[in-house]
C-alpha cells in the first residue's frame, strides 16, 4: 500500500516537472534581417523576438516586438507579420543587459547618422555641437545664419588658401557665429548683410582665402568686415568675381560680407530709367524770352484801418503749413524700387539665391510735402 502511494507520488512529480519544463522560456541572441542582433525567448510552443525584424525559419508560433515596443504576430498562412499592439517609444525589452542596451543605442545613432547624411556618428555629433546641418557639415558651409531670416550661402573648400604666394592644401573651417554679431554689424554698418560666420585656418601667417558665394555678381559692390578687438575692420579684397571673393586674412575671426550702395553721378540713370540732364544740358534747354517794356506800377493809397471794425483775421485759425519729408529709396539694378530697406534686402537675397543679379543698388532721396 505504501509502495503504491510512493509510485503515484513519483509519477505526479515527474509529470509536473515535464509540464514546468515545457513552460520554461530560454533567452538567446539572434541576428535580424538588417544584420543587427536582438534577443529571442524560445519556448516549446512559442518564440518571442525582441529587436530587429527576424528571419522566421521555424514552424512554431512567433511573436516580434521591435525597438519602439510595437508587437507583431507571425501569420504562418500568409507569411507576414500582423500588428498586435503599437509601441510607446520604449525599447520593448526591459530585460536587456546594459551592454545590449548600449549596443542598441549605438545602432540607432548609426542609423540616424546615415539617414541624416552625416556618414558616421562622430560627424553627426560634431555637427550637432556646432548647430550645423548635414549639408553644411559635408560642404564646409554656412547656409542658415543665426539672427538672419535669409542669407547668401557661403562655403570654402580644400586648396582655397594661398600663403606666401604658394597654393596650399589647407582647408579653412567655417562655423556659425552668435546672433549677437549680426545685431552688432547691422547697428554699425548701413549695408545689406549677405552672411556672417567664423573662419579659422591652421596657420599663423597671413593668408589669401577664396570663399564661394553662389549668386554673387562680380559687379556687385561688396565690402567685407572682420571683428577685431571689438571693432568691425574692413578686410582687404584681392579679387571679386561671379560667385567668389578672395580675401587677405590676417588671422581667425568673425567675418561679415555686405553689399554697399553704388555711387551714381548726375548723368547716371534716375529711378524711372531716364537719364538725368547734365548741368550744361539744363542751361541749354531753358527758353529765353525777350524783355518787354514794363509800365511803372500805379500807386494805390493805403487803406486806413477802421478802429471801430472788428479784426476777423485775428480770430481766424492759422493756416496749416506743409512739412517737407525726406523718403529714402533703395533702387535695385533690375528696376525695382523700395522705400523700406528690409524689403529690398529680401528681394535681393531671394533673387541672388536663384542666380539672379539683384545685388547692385543705390539710394536716392525723395522730398514730399506732408501735412501733420
Amino acid at each position: 500500500m505504501k509502495l503504491t502511494k510512493v509510485k503515484k507520488l513519483l509519477a505526479f512529480t515527474l509529470a509536473a516537472g515535464l509540464m514546468m519544463s515545457s513552460m520554461t522560456a530560454f533567452a538567446a541572441p539572434y541576428t535580424g534581417k538588417d544584420g543587427t542582433t536582438g534577443e529571442v525567448e524560445t519556448g516549446s510552443n512559442k518564440d518571442h523576438y525582441y529587436g530587429p525584424e527576424p528571419n522566421i525559419t521555424t514552424a512554431v508560433e512567433s511573436w516580434w516586438t521591435d525597438r519602439s515596443g510595437t508587437t507583431y504576430k507571425w501569420d504562418r498562412a500568409n507569411s507576414q507579420w500582423v500588428l498586435i499592439s503599437s509601441g510607446s517609444g520604449s525599447s520593448g525589452s526591459s530585460h536587456k543587459t546594459t551592454a545590449e542596451k548600449e549596443a542598441q543605442e549605438a545602432f540607432e545613432q548609426k542609423r540616424e547618422a546615415e539617414e541624416g547624411g552625416f556618414g558616421n556618428v562622430g560627424n553627426m555629433l560634431d555637427a550637432g555641437n556646432r548647430d550645423m546641418s548635414s549639408a553644411e557639415w559635408n560642404n564646409n558651409a554656412v547656409l542658415n545664419t543665426p539672427g538672419m531670416d535669409l542669407s547668401l550661402p557661403v562655403s570654402v573648400g580644400q586648396g582655397s588658401v594661398v600663403i606666401g604666394g604658394e597654393k596650399t592644401n589647407i582647408t579653412p573651417t567655417i562655423e556659425k557665429a552668435d546672433a549677437a554679431f549680426v545685431d552688432s554689424i547691422n547697428r554699425e554698418k548701413d549695408g545689406i548683410l549677405l552672411n556672417l560666420f567664423h573662419v579659422s585656418y591652421p596657420s599663423t601667417d597671413d593668408a589669401e582665402i577664396t570663399f564661394d558665394l553662389p549668386g554673387l555678381n562680380g559687379g556687385n559692390n561688396i565690402v567685407v568686415y572682420q571683428y577685431i578687438n571689438g571693432v568691425w575692420t574692413e578686410v582687404e579684397m584681392k579679387e571679386v568675381r561671379d560667385g567668389h571673393v578672395t580675401l587677405h586674412m590676417q588671422g581667425d575671426g568673425v567675418v561679415a560680407f555686405m553689399l554697399e550702395p553704388l555711387e551714381y553721378g548726375i548723368s547716371d540713370l534716375m529711378p524711372d530709367g531716364k537719364v538725368a540732364l547734365k548741368p550744361s544740358e539744363i542751361i541749354s534747354s531753358v527758353v529765353v524770352i525777350e524783355e518787354q517794356p514794363v509800365e511803372p506800377p500805379v500807386e494805390v493809397p493805403e487803406e486806413q484801418p477802421d478802429k471801430d471794425k472788428k479784426d476777423d483775421k485775428a480770430d481766424a485759425p492759422a493756416e496749416e503749413q506743409p512739412v517737407i519729408k525726406k523718403i529714402t529709396h533703395w533702387a535695385c539694378c533690375c528696376g525695382a524700387d523700395f522705400t523700406d530697406k528690409n524689403s529690398y534686402k529680401q528681394h535681393a537675397l531671394e533673387g541672388m539665391r536663384k542666380g539672379e543679379n539683384h545685388g547692385s543698388w543705390h539710394n536716392w532721396t525723395e522730398e514730399v510735402e506732408v501735412y501733420e
